[in-house]
């Protein structure tokens, strides 16, 4: 008790501190440092204009561009902006001329008459897009579209400064000038104008800011005399109530939001805030960069913007807030947090308790206590207020404190006064008021705030072990307790178990005995944390409805972040489960059903079970970096959401006025669409999908990427659709372009049918002819049939007298300079030549003594059998190279005609055989055969140099464990090769396929090796696409492709990813070869998705002699993605039964069957499939494929 009468010190001195408010200050804007901001727009596609002194800013949130006279302003100085109707953007500026921005082109605009030299500080319009321009000191003048209608005190102004405009219910124009309030009807026969003034109840004459209230009632904001109401109903003036002693100086703008919240800056005090009956000051002291504030504007996502002198200011409504030391607490290691009735927020630590009350500005006064509490070996580990009087302050070791809060008395609850342990860890009111208290280590404790009595439960009462994690008390009234080892127990109050706790781990069916959270939603329905299943759903009451006992399970197999998270608490419906990696928000019913919240880039680190919801809807959460605020109930803002627009179309890669003709011929079938969005309050959070409607039935995968491309799309009717999500992962509305692709003339039902009755129509013109053909043929056969039949007899006399002149053979044989022999039909030699006794020096009948009397014994060749054979059989002459070795050793090669001849009984008569010298010729096929063989040398060397080149493939499985590359090539030396580089946390990898294979592929091969050598190693370049584009420059310098004389065909198709194992961020950019990606569908199903390549190869130089820009596509991988990039050597290969190719079907089927194998198996199956395709085929082409898990 002793360290709780100490805190009473510490209170008499607790410090103030003001708590900062969520701005987010630019104070760099185009450029330039502490640009003051004057004015601001918003045009349609929801982009911020910026008018400072300096020029014009265009601001999407991330980036800004500052315009200049030199981009087409008629001044630098701007006073004030608008966007009209059109979405035309008219600017004001200092020396009272005019500009006009349209599609972000900005030109002067002159008018007639001219304007006066006088500042342009506020325009209007009205329903009939006339343009009202208040001036400083020049009046007032209204543009129709045509000419000028001028206003001043010559003809009824009350003073030539306008400030501000604004319509009223009867649509009667409010100016408010230096001099008063100016009322004009504009739409009667005469414009009248009224002027109000002091006189008639205002009170301040120069009137800076008209505002419409939303309920029909007007906003004045004046110079010295604050703000005051114009009561349309009573037609008088009414001062606000909260602003009945204005102190914050001259007003400059006034705006009001859609909640009702009114804002009001000044020039010198900051931002006044008034929202349900409260007032708040936002200045310099609590987030503003500065007290002069010149604009406050709500743009389409109800973000305030403040633009003051040192730039501007972005607030908005977030998720979430953080309270830590910086703000005035004890330590960030927050480990139980409360929340009073009176609002204010109590946080424990370590070092001392957090004591947060709001003052009358809004903001936090922090006063800490206990702070002794650690000294005396006691944490605070959970608190509760049982009603406005007490206190109670659990702690690890010493018990309960119960703290008086209205004498600061205190008194220590522990086991000396009948509690079950000192080691607290939760409490709870029951529907009777009771305290329940869990302990670690004795079980349960229940105090009877009445009487104070203390009733204990521990294994003896039900319990499956003392140590208990959370005590929490239902709408039923119910008790259920979270107990290490004895899992989820309950103890029903009505229940007739004679008050015992019941384990519920037999009747849930689950295996996890250890339960450390509970929570109940709206639905009655109890929701855990278990140690093994992850988190799971109970409903007490269907038990007893339906008798079923079934629970629903979440974990990380169905979208949970963290199995295992130490908080989890109810907002209605929705239930929030707090982990390391932020907040997942489970809601049944909605889709999606569990929406991530990312709170930190580090971990959150929670404490178990340190949350609290209060009245108004907020968590709070304990953690060792603070306390977090959260909201998990929607707001109108959270509904907007951002929409995506087109910015630009390429058809046929060039630019294309989209506002033009939306119809293109079949020719003009490869678009490129380009879009982005504005979400102003986190621009890089922004994802798009998108969808060519008429091409495709479903979005396409999510990206960051700007930039669809779709070539040879078919004749047809389309619609380009694209959508922009934010952070939370809401869409909004899809922005839309249609157009038409025509048919070409052979794709119309009318062409066919015309050529289909022609055909009919020639086809039976032919028949026709050839009936009558066919018969006049007929009688002419039968007149040749007569003719050759007299023919043939002639022959027969013809062939007798060639057979007796076969005799006179001999004797022409005896004159030519060949070598001739003549045999009988059994082979026998019946006759030789001079030549061949010249030749061989030898006779007939030395031949026949010394190597035999037939052909078959003298010739040379060993297959001389079988080549009579074959020339008897088929009645023709065979041709043979023999080797014959002469007497004196010389060998000559001879060259053979054998020839039979028949009788006309078709009987072998002879055999003819004309030998001729061909050893020349056989020495010169040797010179040939040593000269490839030479060749085929030097290609096996180049085929060793290829293989040195190549990356090591230890080292690309070293840094992206989950791949392999399928290489396999044609020839000795390849056309297709792979390429590997390791740059920082990144790996770069290249699928290239040069043009044709063996030698001149291998020649192309070299020069794309070296360049990407040269491009990432040297030159540092690492985006895929960037390297594509200085492949392509360098293959055509290497090639002088840029000379039309030598602009060959030479070229290659490349795929070049850029893997970050680490964070899974992968990115693509490709020449004609695509990236697939095998995925889970949001079914739970795997698909193959494509992401198409330019279709353009390394090579290629534009028609006008630029350098084609390649696209480049990025993503985060997740763990079930695959990717695949490969050359068109694998879907080419011929085999199979019918020998056709294997088609880039079958290998995505094969893909989607090995895509979850390990990547060495994946690679043997692709290696096995395209050996059993193959056959006896011969490969085709070169073969390359790369497989990656990022």
């Amino acid at each position: 008790m002793n360290f709780f009468l100490r805190t009473l010190v510490v209170l008499l001195f607790s410090f103030q501190f003001l708590n900062s408010q969520s701005f987010k200050n630019f104070s760099s804007l185009g450029g330039k440092k502490d640009l003051g901001v004057t004015s601001v727009a918003q045009n349609k596609e929801g982009v911020l204009w910026l008018g400072t002194k300096e020029g014009l800013i265009r601001f999407d949130g991330k980036t800004s561009l500052l315009l200049k006279t030199e981009d087409g302003l008629s001044a630098n100085e701007i006073s004030s902006l608008f966007i009209d109707s059109k979405n035309v953007l008219w600017v004001g500026h200092r020396n009272g001329k005019i500009s006009l921005v349209k599609k972000n082109k900005a030109d002067s605009f002159l008018l007639n008459p001219k304007m006066p030299e006088n500042a342009v500080i506020s325009f209007f319009e009205d329903k009939n897009a006339n343009i009202f321009i208040g001036t400083n000191g020049g009046g007032l003048a209204i543009y129709n579209g045509t000419g000028l209608e001028k206003f001043s005190t010559e003809n009824g102004l009350a003073d030539d400064i306008v400030y501000t405009m604004a319509w009223d219910e009867k649509k009667y124009l409010w100016i408010g000038t230096d001099a008063g309030i100016n009322e004009m009807d504009i739409y009667g026969n005469k414009t009248k104008i009224a002027h109000i003034s002091t006189k008639d109840g205002l009170p301040d004459n120069i009137v800076r800011c008209i505002k419409s209230d939303g309920k029909g009632n007007l906003i004045i904001a004046m110079q010295d005399s604050g703000l005051c109401y114009y009561d349309n109903a009573n037609q008088k003036f009414v001062k606000n109530p909260f602003l009945s002693s204005w102190n914050l100086g001259a007003i400059t703008d006034v705006v009001t939001k859609k909640d009702g919240s009114l804002l009001i800056s000044s020039e010198n005090k900051g931002m006044l805030f008034i929202s349900n009956h409260k007032l708040k000051l936002f200045d310099a002291a609590n987030g503003l960069p500065s007290n002069n504030i010149s604009k406050l504007f709500i743009d389409k996502e109800e973000n305030l913007w403040v633009g003051t002198i040192r730039g501007i200011s972005l607030q908005f409504a977030q998720r979430h807030t953080v309270m830590n030391m910086q703000m005035g607490l004890p330590s960030d290691k927050i480990t139980s947090v409360l929340v009073d009735q009176d609002e204010t927020v109590w946080a424990s630590s370590e070092k001392g308790l957090g004591e947060m009350m709001l003052n009358e500005t809004g903001n936090y006064e922090i006063k800490i206590l206990l702070k002794d509490l650690a000294k005396e070996g006691a944490q605070v580990s959970c608190m509760l207020r049982p009603d406005r009087n007490r206190m109670f302050i659990g702690t690890y070791g010493k018990g309960i404190a119960v703290v008086e809060t209205e004498t600061g008395s205190s008194k220590m609850l522990t086991t000396k006064n009948g509690l079950a342990n000192d080691n607290i860890s939760f409490m709870c009111l029951d529907g009777d008021g009771n305290t329940w208290v869990s302990t670690i280590g004795g079980g349960i404790s229940v105090i009877d705030n009445k009487t104070g009595s203390i009733k204990n439960y521990t294994e003896d009462d039900g319990l499956g072990s003392n140590y208990v994690y959370q005590v929490f008390c239902d709408s039923k009234k119910r008790i259920w307790a979270a107990v290490d080892g004895g899992c989820l127990e309950l103890f029903d109050p009505d229940n007739k178990s004679g008050g015992k706790f019941t384990s519920l781990k037999e009747k849930l069916k689950i295996q996890s005995k250890t339960i450390y959270s509970i929570a109940e939603d709206s639905n009655g329905n109890i929701w855990c944390v278990t140690s093994d299943e992850g988190v799971i759903k109970y409903n007490p009451s269907t038990e007893l409805k339906t008798g079923a006992t079934g629970i629903k399970i979440y974990n990380t197999k169905n979208g949970l972040r963290d199995a295992t998270p130490p908080i989890i608490c109810s907002s209605g419906n929705k239930i929030l489960l707090v982990h390391n990696k932020g907040i997942d928000v489970i809601e049944e019913g909605h889709q999606p059903e569990i929406t991530y919240f990312d709170l930190s880039e580090n971990d959150l680190e929670p404490n178990l079970n340190a949350m609290y919801t209060d009245l108004n809807g907020y968590s709070w959460f304990g953690t060792n970096n603070g306390v977090i605020k959260f909201r998990a109930f929607n707001i109108p803002s959270d509904s907007i959401t951002p929409a995506a627009y087109l910015t630009n179309l390429k058809v046929q890669y060039v630019n294309f006025n989209m506002d033009s003709a939306n119809e293109f011929s079949w020719k003009q079938n490869n678009m490129i669409f380009e879009f982005d969005a504005t979400w102003l309050k986190a621009p890089d959070k922004i994802k798009f999908r998108y969808m060519l409607a008429g091409l495709e039935k479903d979005w396409q995968q999510i990206t960051v990427s700007h930039i669809a491309t779709y070539n040879n799309i078919p004749p047809g009717e389309y619609s380009f659709k694209v959508e922009a999500c934010n952070e939370e992962g809401n869409w909004g509305k899809a922005s839309e372009y249609k157009f038409f692709i025509a048919t070409p003339i052979w794709f119309k039902w009318w062409f066919w049918v015309l050529v289909i009755v022609g055909l009919v129509v020639g086809i039976y013109s032919l028949v026709k002819y050839r009936l009558k053909a066919l018969q006049k043929q007929n009688l002419i056969l039968e007149q040749k049939v007569e003719e050759r039949t007299a023919e043939i007899v002639e022959q027969t006399k013809v062939i007798e007298e060639k057979n007796k002149s076969l005799e006179q053979l001999s004797l022409v044989a005896s004159k030519t300079d060949n070598v001739v022999l003549i045999m009988d039909a059994n082979g026998k030699i019946e006759f030789i030549n001079q030549s061949f006794i010249k030749l061989n020096g030898i006779t007939l009948e030395e031949l026949v003594k010394e190597r035999g009397e037939t052909i078959f014994e003298v010739s040379n060749h060993p297959q001389i059998r079988e080549l009579v054979a074959e020339a008897v059989r088929d009645k023709k002459s065979v041709n043979y190279e023999s080797l014959n070795i002469l007497k004196s050793g010389y060998k000559v090669w001879e060259s053979s005609t054998l020839t039979p001849t028949f009788n006309e009984k078709g009987e072998l008569r002879k055999m003819i055989i004309i030998d001729t010298d061909v050893t020349e010729r056989k020495r010169q096929e040797e010179i040939i055969v040593q000269k490839n063989r030479d060749i085929t040398d030097s290609i096996q060397y180049a085929q060793k140099i290829q293989k040195a080149i190549l990356p090591d493939l230890d080292q690309v499985k070293k840094d992206i464990p989950h791949s392999f590359i399928l290489y396999l090539i044609k020839d000795i030396v390849s056309g297709d090769f792979y390429w590997y580089a390791r740059k920082g946390d990144f790996s770069i990898i290249a699928c290239v396929d040069c043009t044709g294979h063996g030698v001149p592929g291998a020649f192309m091969s070299m020069i794309g090796y070296n360049i990407l050598n040269q491009v990432v190693n040297e030159k540092n370049i690492t985006e895929p696409a960037r390297i594509l584009t200085e492949l392509n420059k360098g293959v055509i310098e290497s090639l002088n492709k840029k000379n039309p004389q030598n602009a060959a065909k030479d070229g290659m198709d490349a795929a070049i990813c850029k893997v970050n194992v680490q964070t899974h961020q992968v990115e693509y950019s490709a020449a004609m070869r695509p990236l697939w990606i095998v995925k889970k569908s949001a079914g739970g199903e795997y698909e193959l998705n494509e992401i198409k390549a330019d279709k353009v190869p390394i090579g290629t130089i534009n028609d006008d002699g630029s350098y084609h820009n390649f696209t480049n596509h990025s993503l985060i991988a997740e763990a079930d993605h695959s990717f695949y990039t490969f050359t068109d050597g694998y879907a080419d290969q011929f085999g199979g039964d019918k020998g056709k190719k294997l088609t880039t079907g079958r290998f995505k089927e094969a893909v989607m069957k090995i895509h979850t194998e390990p990547a060495e198996i994946q690679r043997q199956k692709l290696l096995d499939l395209h050996f059993q395709w193959k056959g006896e085929q011969e490969q085709v082409d070169d073969i390359l494929v790369v497989g990656f898990k990022a």
